[in-house]
């Protein structure tokens, strides 16, 4: 039988003890109400901070999109209450007084600076793709004087004696695709960046994507951001797909890690 623990979703700031109508991780229940226990997602807490957690075997959580997902999804309806100080995900603990003497109680002082810090400010979400990947070539083809000189060079050679010339300028178009996404994506991540109160580039993956960003903003100024990816999308009308998200918790700015081992 496998060691029951507790799985820390996140850090607030309260005296009660909680309990949250949300489904745990590792729980495949479509609704809340399928899940066995009303209490399935509670609160351990100590001197005005609680730790929002579930009860979980002790074992490593596959970084799965339905995993992630699910801790996500705790802490967004947490957070309709309370500010949430979010935990890296897969963070358990063997028992409460793990929870008490390594984190809610030692790291005390951080996690309420912590948590003054996100008071009014929350995290959105921002992928911008382009949406014919043909025209944007197209564009490339046409802007770049070096690539079509070589084209048109290359389409009157017969195309064996042509493959070498071709390869190259399929590397060409790579580049310049490359340097068109830096190009529009910092612009608009500039645009938007000035603001926030903290804003950050991830990763962006495949042609079609530009860019990948996230934006810590305070709350009155939501609107102003909302107004201002609104103009975007009319600026770069029928060119780009906007994928605006939020508010979510603050994971990308704040994380609080913990390790069990001794202090």
């Amino acid at each position: 039988m496998e060691k029951t623990g507790h799985y820390i979703y996140s850090v607030i700031a309260t005296n009660e003890d909680r309990t949250f109508d949300a489904v745990p991780i590792g729980c495949h229940c479509e609704e809340p109400q399928a899940t066995k226990q009303s209490s399935a997602v509670y609160t351990i807490s100590h001197n005005g901070l609680a730790c929002v957690v579930s009860d979980s075997e002790i074992k490593e959580y596959p970084l799965s999109r339905e995993n992630m997902l699910a801790h996500q999804r705790v802490n967004e309806i947490v957070m309709k209450e309370f500010v949430v100080l979010p935990v890296k995900f897969c963070t358990i603990a063997e028992n409460s007084d793990l929870i008490l003497e390594r984190l809610l109680k030692s790291k005390r002082e951080e996690l309420i600076s912590k948590l003054e810090y996100l008071k009014s400010k929350n995290e959105f979400g921002l992928k911008v793709l382009w949406k014919e990947m043909p025209l944007v070539f197209a564009s490339i083809a046409t802007e770049n004087a070096q690539i079509k000189k070589m084209k048109e060079r290359l389409e009157k050679m017969d195309p064996i004696r042509a493959r070498d010339g071709m390869i190259e300028v399929g590397q060409m178009v790579k580049n310049a695709l490359e340097a068109k996404k830096d190009d529009v994506g910092g612009l608009v991540f500039d645009r938007l960046a000035k603001l926030c109160k903290e804003s950050k580039k991830n990763d962006v993956y495949g042609d079609r994507m530009l860019l990948n960003a996230v934006f810590l903003v305070e709350r009155p100024k939501e609107k102003i951001l909302d107004d201002e990816i609104n103009r975007l999308a009319d600026e770069y009308a029928g060119t780009m797909d906007w994928k605006y998200v939020g508010p979510t918790p603050a994971a990308n700015f704040v994380e609080i890690v913990v390790t069990w081992g001794s202090v």
